[in-house]
Order: structure tokens, then sequence, then C-alpha cells
């Protein structure tokens, strides 16, 4: 499974990343600090053309909400109305319980909303549901070239 991390906080991208090798070792993760360079990631502009082969893109996007720059909700927005990206899931990973914020990210298309766990056990063990339900649970579509 391949995800597309955009986080902005180098500590909580490394807790991500370290319970994820817990949760599911085989996972590649790539990371963006904002939407901006998540979108220019995955559309391959702006040098990001060799992050992933061109048959390929991550299976699964991981979104913080609370971004400098393009946050996520503007993120997820623009991106769902990107053809070439719009299939592709997106779960937040977010601090924020806020009501206004999950509201808001369903009505934008996000596939799941998970609010950062205190603990780094319970983040290991959603991080483990989230790869066994997106990797082995679900069928995602292929993956698509803008060739």
């Amino acid at each position: 499974m391949s995800i597309l991390l955009l986080e902005d906080d180098p500590a909580d991208e490394y807790l991500v990343r370290m319970a994820m090798k817990q949760a599911s070792p085989d996972t590649r993760i790539s990371t963006a600090v904002d939407g901006r360079e998540g979108l220019a990631l995955l559309r391959r502009e702006d040098g990001f053309d060799k992050v992933f082969d061109m048959l390929s893109g991550p299976d699964l996007i991981l979104l913080d909400i609370n971004m400098p720059g393009m946050d996520g909700h503007t993120f997820l927005a623009e991106l769902k109305q990107d053809p070439l990206l719009c299939a592709l899931p997106v779960v937040i990973l977010t601090t924020s319980s806020d009501q206004r914020d999950i509201s808001q990210a369903y009505v934008s298309g996000a596939a799941g909303y998970i609010v950062k766990p205190l603990s780094i056990e319970a983040l290991i063990e959603a991080l483990r549901c989230l790869c066994d339900y997106w990797g082995s649970v679900t069928e995602l579509p292929k993956k698509m070239t803008s060739e």
C-alpha cells in the first residue's frame, strides 16, 4: 500500500511514520507539508515528477486539516474537482474534533475522519485498522495517469 501524508508538523509526521512501521511495515509513505505541495506532487508538477512512477500514485491520502498555506479543507475541495485525482480516497487525520470540521470534510468528499489519538499505541491501532480496511477489505480504483 502507498500513502500520501499531508502533514506540516515534523513531529506528527515522525509519529505517523513510526506508528505505520508497527501497523503495516510494507506501507510506503510519501509526504507533503501543505495542500499546494500535495497537489503538485499528485499532478507531477514543480519537480515532483519522480516521486511516484507513472503507473502508480498513492492508494490513499492521509490529510491534516490545519496546515499553513493551502489547508486540508481547500486541498480536499480542489482534489475532488480534478477528474484525474477525484477517485483517490482521502482520510482526514487531524487533532480537530470540531463538528464543523468533521461535517465539512465529509461534505467535501472525505472517505473517513480520524482524530489523532493521544497515545502511540492508539495511533498504531488506528493505522492498523486503516491499512487493513483500505489495503485488504476494499477494492480501490486502478491507478490512472494523465497520459
